[in-house]
C-alpha cells in the first residue's frame, strides 16, 4: 500500500482552507455536520447504510445458509461466496472502467434495489442452483451500489471535507454490517435464517424507494 501511495500522481492539491486545523475531536464532528447538511451526500448516506445494515450481513449468514437450508456445508458455502466474489469483481471493474459521473445516481439506486430484490429472493426460493445464479447476480449489483454511492460521496465532497466524509462512509461500509449481522443472527435463532434476510431485503427496498423519490436532489 505504501508504495502504491507512492506512485499515485495528484491532479491537484487541495486547499487546506476550512479546515478547523485543531484536533481529531473537533474534525469529527464538522464531518458530521457537513454531512448532514448536505441534502445529496445524507441521501446516499442513507442509502449505504441501509445496504450495509439489510443487505451485507447475507455474507456473514452464509455458512448457516448454505448448511441449513441448501444441505451443503462445505462445497456449497465455499461456490455461493465464490460466485457472489465472481459478481463482484465483474461489477466493480465495470463502474471502475465507467469514467464518467452521469448516470451514477441511478446506477447507484437501482444497484442497491435489484440488490435488495435479489436478497429476497436468495432466501426465498431454496433452489441450490438458483441460489448461486442469484449470488452472482448480486454479487454484481451490490457493486454497483456501493461503488457508485462512493463516487456520488466523493465528487461530492468539499476538499477539506472529503476525508472527514469518506471516513464515516468507510464506517458505513465496514462497522453497519456488523451490526446487521448481530441483528439478523439474533433473530435467526427465533425465526431461522431466512426470513431476517427477506425482511432485510424488503426494508432495503423500502429505503431505497424514499431516497428513490428524492434522487433529484442527489
Amino acid at each position: 500500500m505504501y508504495l502504491a501511495l507512492r506512485v499515485i500522481k495528484l491532479a491537484r492539491v487541495e486547499n487546506p482552507a476550512g479546515s478547523s486545523g485543531s484536533s481529531l475531536l473537533a474534525d469529527c464532528p464538522a464531518g458530521v455536520r457537513f454531512v448532514a447538511g448536505h441534502r445529496g451526500i445524507r441521501l446516499v448516506m442513507v442509502l449505504a447504510f441501509t445496504m450495509s445494515l439489510c443487505i451485507r450481513p447475507l455474507l456473514d449468514l452464509m455458512p448457516g445458509l448454505a448448511d441449513t437450508v441448501f444441505n451443503r456445508p462445505t462445497e456449497g458455502l465455499a461456490t455461493l461466496m465464490s460466485a457472489f466474489g465472481i459478481g463482484a469483481m465483474v461489477g466493480s471493474v465495470w463502474i471502475a472502467n465507467r469514467n464518467r459521473l452521469t448516470g451514477t445516481t441511478t446506477i447507484a439506486l437501482a444497484g442497491v434495489s435489484i440488490s435488495a430484490a435479489l436478497n429476497i429472493v436468495f432466501a426465498a426460493v431454496p433452489i441450490y442452483p438458483v441460489a448461486i445464479a442469484v449470488a452472482a447476480l448480486l454479487g454484481f449489483t451490490a457493486a454497483l451500489g456501493f461503488n457508485s454511492s462512493q463516487i456520488l460521496v466523493q465528487n461530492a465532497a468539499a476538499g477539506p471535507m472529503r476525508a472527514r466524509v469518506m471516513g464515516l462512509y468507510a464506517y458505513n461500509f465496514q462497522g453497519v454490517p456488523a451490526l446487521g449481522a448481530m441483528l439478523m443472527g439474533g433473530a435467526s435463532h427465533y425465526f431461522g435464517l431466512q426470513a431476517p434476510v427477506i425482511v432485510g431485503g424488503a426494508l432495503c427496498l423500502a429505503a431505497t424507494g424514499w431516497v428513490w423519490a428524492r434522487h433529484g436532489q442527489v
